[in-house]
């Protein structure tokens, strides 16, 4: 537990900021050496390297490229800038690591007194002297292992294990926790407290676009119809989610002894699963989304040299095909010198947004070329 802990940096998560005597930067307010300056992760080099947004003691923003990352058993430069974790997350890094290395310590100590009482078992099976011996002898090694001297914040502690609705089983100090650790709900956590913020799909993505939901037994179904039915019926249920562009997915659960069958777990495994089917169809999604962000960030440049930014959206408006001309006639305008009056185009009015800019129309109206208009509309 003495290895310096190392904290893994994320862009947006804050630091301590310490400049060099001279910050190369006039106007860089530092008039207290004995504070750090409060700086955010702009960019991640390596665990030791980043960029930052840095905000002197006058509270002006400034940027730092390529600062130092000090972590834990590290020595800070004499000369020149550096970052720091603050005390409280180092403080919550070494007890996370001294945490779980108390936690794996109790995991290893009790499959070793598992792996020692089995075999003292099966010496007993044995049914003769030597067995016996050997029996007693582990069993005494068991003993003295669950009474080994163990970590001050894991005395008295016990090793549970527990098999989860989802499938999962977990050995850990006790208590363990509600939901199994490979559960929605745990994982999310995880990742928050990992500042993992790029797009990607949540539990609440998921639960967004549920829009409605049944479960009943097939058993139940069954009867409904007045079809025959048995038992083993009655323990399958199904759950079926409707998203709220009307496609659906369904999920199962299927409970082999009587004796277990609960409605509500099995309405909750059933639902889990078709929760689960779910995710790949929001994540094919975001990464089309992503791509075609990522084609209009890379054709802007060559489009826009002044370095206009792309933006991707989304409108609800009326359309018809007019020329240019017919365009410009319409709005009682006289044509420009130069300009095309055959292009083909749309008359577009926008129905979700923008002032009425004619009398003719409630929205506001415009005319795009085809080509353009193609590419980002299609009809309804």
């Amino acid at each position: 537990m003495s290895e310096p802990t190392i904290i893994k940096p994320t862009i947006g998560r804050r630091v301590w900021f310490w400049p060099a005597k001279n910050t190369g930067e006039a106007g860089f307010a530092y008039n207290d050496e004995a504070q750090p300056c409060d700086a955010g992760i702009a960019y991640v080099w390596s665990d030791t390297m980043i960029n930052i947004s840095v905000v002197d003691q006058n509270g002006v923003i400034h940027s730092r490229t390529s600062v130092p990352l000090i972590q834990a058993g590290q020595k800070a430069p004499e000369q020149g800038f550096y970052c720091e974790w603050m005390p409280y997350q180092q403080g919550q890094a070494k007890k996370a690591f001294d945490e779980g290395a108390a936690n794996r310590l109790l995991a290893e100590k009790a499959n070793l007194v598992y792996i020692v009482s089995d075999a003292a078992s099966r010496a007993s099976r044995l049914a003769t002297a030597e067995g016996d011996v050997l029996a007693r002898v582990l069993l005494e090694a068991a003993v003295d292992l669950m009474g080994a001297s163990e970590p001050p914040e894991a005395k008295n502690a016990l090793v549970e294990a527990r098999n989860y609705a989802d499938g999962t089983v977990a050995s850990e100090p006790a208590p363990l926790r509600a939901a199994s650790p490979l559960s929605n709900s745990a994982i999310e956590a995880e990742i928050q407290a990992k500042g993992l913020t790029a797009p990607r799909v949540t539990p609440a993505d998921i639960e967004a676009v549920i829009g409605a939901e049944h479960s009943f037994t097939i058993g139940a179904a069954l009867r409904a119809l007045g079809h025959p039915t048995d038992e083993a019926f009655d323990l399958t249920t199904i759950v079926a989610l409707k998203t709220t562009n009307d496609y659906t997915v369904y999920g199962k659960s299927a409970c082999a002894s009587p004796e277990n069958f609960d409605a509500e777990v099995g309405r909750k495994i059933a639902r889990a699963d078709a929760v689960n089917q779910l995710w790949p169809l929001l994540g094919y999604e975001l990464k089309s989304k992503l791509a075609h962000q990522a084609e209009l960030r890379a054709a802007l440049p060559q489009i826009h040299p002044e370095g206009m930014l792309p933006y991707n959206g989304a409108k609800t408006l009326f359309a018809r095909p007019v020329t240019r001309g017919e365009y410009n006639a319409y709005r009682g305008w006289a044509a420009p010198q130069g300009e095309d009056q055959d292009v083909r185009g749309y008359l577009v009015e926008y129905a979700d947004g923008g002032k009425s800019n004619d009398p003719r129309h409630q929205g506001y109206i415009s005319w795009s070329p085809a080509e353009v208009f193609e590419k980002a509309y299609s009809r309804i």
